[in-house]
């Protein structure tokens, strides 16, 4: 015990209170050169250094690389394998796997964690290679997937072949950005009755339509409660497809065509539009479904990167229907920029109705866009 003050008889030092410097230490979180520094000091500093360097690290890895650019991408990979108590630290996982030699890709995946809850994958195009990724998607305490691609498949492989091995009882969040448009073969439905938000968000400027019924069709979800499309005029949705049961519910309505019924939603409690230019004419009659038996709190419409085209009309129009919403309890609406307006740019002139209702808020949100999200979930 390391005591202060001089003497055996003297006071605890309070360095030697682990969650005390757990906390102290946690401070250092995004300065991975301070943490590696920590954890050579001194011995008491190891463990909590490293439960943050480990923690999730691909973060690690990208905080290396500012650094020193050379030698370290898969640094802490190797430390994982080579030191095995490391491995309970490890709680996110990220892995591009088209990147890396199938025997790599064997080698991280045997990896024996205890605590993973988190795993992204950018999954490469062949079968073959996605079956050795199964064992990741295996872990008794998964609750977050994401599955990520650099090309579409031709046929639903990283469904059928990681789904099914998901943890049933703690799944919880799925988050697809490059599901497949077509399926030649009909699968089974996949089950994953805990399932508790799915993000649908496809990339890239072209390709074939997807249609999000197809992907809800294959997913067998009891209650969905939270959903996020975003979309652009790729992914073709049918709002009846969406279901009811949803709480938090983000959806790209640059073009649609017909009004979504949001009356449909009686437990909706958040609801984010986001369009990429001038508000759409759908987002009227949309928004004047809520009724006033709904609870909805938030209400976030998001103008995208575009602010040379905004249009004042529009914005003092959907300011009008926002304000006159038979909504009690509503607390706020955010007006969601992707790109910085003119910093002497003042939003409540475009919004006055909301601003002297004390409702408006003006947010920057581009590259935290997912993690908001996930903080909205996870708070319902």
């Amino acid at each position: 015990m390391t005591h202060v003050g001089g003497g055996a008889m003297g006071r605890r030092s309070p360095l030697d209170l682990p969650e005390l410097l757990q906390s102290i230490i946690s401070f250092l979180t995004d300065s991975t050169p301070d943490l590696l520094a920590c954890a050579l000091v001194a011995r008491r500093w190891v463990y909590a250094a490293q439960s943050i360097l480990f923690r999730a690290p691909h973060r690690t890895n990208a905080g290396l690389m500012r650094d020193y650019p050379e030698g370290v991408l898969s640094t802490f990979y190797d430390a994982l394998i080579n030191f095995p108590h490391l491995v309970q630290y490890v709680r996110e996982f990220e892995l591009n796997a088209g990147l890396l030699h199938p025997s790599w890709i064997q080698h991280l995946c045997s990896i024996p964690f205890t605590r993973l809850e988190s795993v992204t994958l950018c999954m490469p195009a062949f079968a073959e290679m996605q079956n050795l990724l199964v064992p990741l998607v295996q872990q008794q305490n998964l609750q977050r997937l994401a599955l990520t691609a650099d090309t579409v498949f031709s046929e639903c492989e990283p469904l059928s072949t990681l789904l099914p091995h998901c943890p049933p009882t703690t799944f919880r969040h799925l988050k697809l950005t490059s599901p497949p448009p077509f399926q030649r073969d009909p699968l089974s439905l996949i089950s994953m009755p805990r399932l508790k938000s799915f993000v649908f968000t496809p990339m890239g400027s072209s390709g074939p339509t997807l249609h999000l019924a197809l992907v809800l069709n294959l997913l067998d979800i009891p209650t969905l409660e939270a959903l996020m499309v975003q979309s652009g005029r790729f992914v073709s949705i049918d709002w009846e497809e969406i279901p009811n049961t949803v709480r938090a519910l983000s959806v790209d309505i640059d073009h649609a065509s017909d009004c979504l019924n949001l009356a449909r939603f009686r437990n909706l409690r958040v609801l984010r539009m986001y369009f990429d230019n001038l508000p759409p004419l759908v987002i009227f009659p949309t928004l004047q479904t809520i009724t006033s038996s709904q609870h909805i709190d938030t209400i976030v419409v998001s103008f995208g990167y575009q602010y040379s085209s905004v249009d004042k009309g529009k914005c003092r129009e959907l300011d009008s229907v926002l304000a006159s919403l038979p909504l009690s309890g509503l607390r706020i609406v955010e007006i969601e920029q992707w790109t910085f307006w003119p910093s002497n740019f003042d939003i409540s002139h475009l919004f006055p109705a909301l601003s002297r209702k004390n409702l408006l808020r003006h947010v920057y949100r581009s590259h935290t866009l997912f993690e908001w999200w996930q903080e909205t979930v996870d708070a319902l």
